[in-house]
């Protein structure tokens, strides 16, 4: 009974901590609501489109394929004009005035009767490799589809002059038999702010809970409050299990008021139950306490409590599976991700709200696992620094009398 009462004690002490500091409560639960609603009003999944200036001379054989060209490029580029004089098109690239240069072959007739392909060369200025890519993507795409269309016109013509040659098919189909039809079996079409919901929830629950973690015990050693410790009948695993709790109750707080935000500022869908929602949200919070608690119990001071909290977020970033998905990475640099609770949270979070289903058995097992080894490890690190009691004995020096 003694037991539980010094854990309560240690929970409504930190509970009433953080209460009796309303700019903290207000940055706690207003905070990540905030960068979750900048993230959803700011985040635009369509892409503006490319200007491209087109340089070819009046009498190129192409000059009335301009529109053709535009209409092959697609939504991504929009033509604003066309000129003879490259060297006016470049400049107005290296001004950042156009995004694509394209110039057409000069006698692309010639050269393709001569047996040669005819070059349309592109100009651009992406530093983004993906940028790149979609241009390139769009450029040959574009390049296709014109070759498709005049494919289509001199088979018209042959057909036009021997029509008894190809009885009733039409010159699209001889040029293009097939067609590309994808079909999604998952019967899920969920948008991009949506996507990203999960994840952001994974994470701002993670680096609340390993903050709270982190200085923990940094500040009982600042106040002193450690040396009391060692002189009261107080274990190790009773100031830890403590503030565990009273973290948990504050993050948990901060994760329904994020989800509320998301449910009812952004419509955010639930195709599965709430209950292994928030079951996974926990898992990823007591974890990231866990990791929090670890660094609390080897860091000496505040500063760099909040140092190594920015790095597991920097991590977690780069490493969870957030903006990169975790296959993409080779094999060895895969073990950092799965040192990361927002992995474990990201992935079932998702399967959960999109799938309908329950966490795969290894995500649950997982996290499970992660939050169980991680507080044994700050408990372990505490007790081997003597924030215990009655294992302990006070030395108490003679005292000489004169």
């Amino acid at each position: 009974m003694g037991s539980l009462t010094r854990i309560a004690a240690f929970v409504r002490k930190d509970l009433m901590e953080v209460l009796r500091q309303p700019r903290m409560v207000l940055i706690l639960i207003v905070g990540p609501f905030l960068i979750l609603l900048a993230f959803g009003l700011g985040y635009d999944a369509t892409r503006p489109p490319l200007d491209a200036i087109v340089v070819m001379s009046p009498d190129n054989e192409l000059n009335g394929r301009t529109d053709q060209l535009a209409e092959s490029l697609g939504s991504g580029v929009t033509l604003s004009g066309v000129t003879e004089d490259e060297g006016e098109a470049r400049r107005a690239l290296a001004d950042g005035e156009t995004d694509l240069v394209i110039v057409a072959p000069e006698d692309p007739e010639e050269q393709v009767e001569a047996g040669e392909q005819s070059t349309i060369t592109v100009y651009h200025a992406q530093i983004d490799p993906f940028e790149r890519a979609f241009v390139e993507i769009a450029i040959r795409s574009a390049v296709e589809e014109l070759n498709r269309a005049i494919l289509r016109e001199s088979l018209t013509e042959v057909i036009a002059t021997n029509p008894e040659a190809f009885p009733d098919v039409d010159p699209a189909v001889m040029v293009s038999p097939f067609r590309a039809e994808p079909s999604n079996v998952s019967g899920v079409d969920v948008s991009y702010s949506h996507f990203y919901v999960p994840g952001v929830v994974a994470l701002l629950l993670q680096h609340l809970a390993v903050t709270f973690g982190a200085l923990a015990l940094v500040r009982e050693r600042t106040l002193g409050s450690v040396d009391l410790f060692r002189v009261s009948p107080l274990s190790a695993g009773e100031t830890l299990v403590g503030k565990f709790l009273a973290y948990v109750v504050l993050a948990a707080i901060v994760g329904a008021a994020l989800v509320a935000a998301a449910v009812y500022g952004f419509g955010f869908p639930m195709a599965g139950d709430w209950l292994w929602f928030a079951g996974m949200a926990l898992l990823v919070i007591m974890g990231s306490l866990g990791i929090g608690m670890v660094i609390s119990a080897v860091v000496r001071t505040e500063s760099e409590a909040i140092q190594y909290a920015m790095l597991v977020l920097l991590f977690s970033i780069f490493f969870s599976g957030f903006f990169i998905p975790i296959e993409r990475l080779l094999s060895p640099v895969q073990v950092v991700s799965y040192l990361l609770p927002a992995t474990y949270g990201m992935a079932a979070l998702q399967q959960v709200s999109f799938l309908g289903t329950a966490p795969e058995t290894t995500l649950l097992l997982g996290a499970a696992s992660y939050a169980a080894v991680s507080m044994l490890a700050a408990w372990a690190l505490v007790r081997r620094q003597g924030i215990t009691t009655h294992r302990q004995k006070v030395a108490v020096e003679p005292v000489t009398q004169s």
